[in-house]
Order: C-alpha cells, then sequence, then structure tokens
C-alpha cells in the first residue's frame, strides 16, 4: 500500500471529523444528514493546470450545504 493510501483511507472513514478538525468553517456548512459521495473515479476526468508535475486531487467529495446547494 502506497504512502498516501492510508491517509485517503483515513480520509474516507473519518471525513466528518477530518473537516471538523482541518476545515472547522466548511464543516459548519455542511448539511451532514443529507449525506455525502465520494467521487474518486470523477477525478480522472478533472485535469488541473499546474507548473508542478506533482500537483493533484486525492480525494473528491460532494457534499449537502445547509443552503440547499451541492459542491
Amino acid at each position: 500500500m502506497k504512502k498516501d493510501e492510508k491517509w485517503k483511507n483515513l480520509i474516507s472513514k473519518f471525513l466528518k471529523e477530518f473537516l471538523s478538525f482541518f476545515m472547522p468553517e466548511l464543516y459548519k456548512q455542511i448539511d451532514f444528514d443529507k449525506g455525502y459521495e465520494f467521487l474518486d473515479g470523477e477525478l480522472n476526468r478533472i485535469k488541473i493546470k499546474s507548473k508542478s508535475k506533482n500537483r493533484r486531487t486525492d480525494k473528491l467529495v460532494k457534499v449537502y450545504l445547509r443552503d440547499g446547494t451541492e459542491k
């Protein structure tokens, strides 16, 4: 298992706790009662233009905000 795979697994298992600790303002905006969905398969379709060749997105999560929007 790659080193970052363990990190990804932890985020998947403890998303709410991760966001609460690292992104508390975002955490407050999310309506967890509506659920959330990991869209890891969608990452293959996203291309990020960057000068750094090492930059990439590792986790993509669809959430519902308290204002009713989907992000």
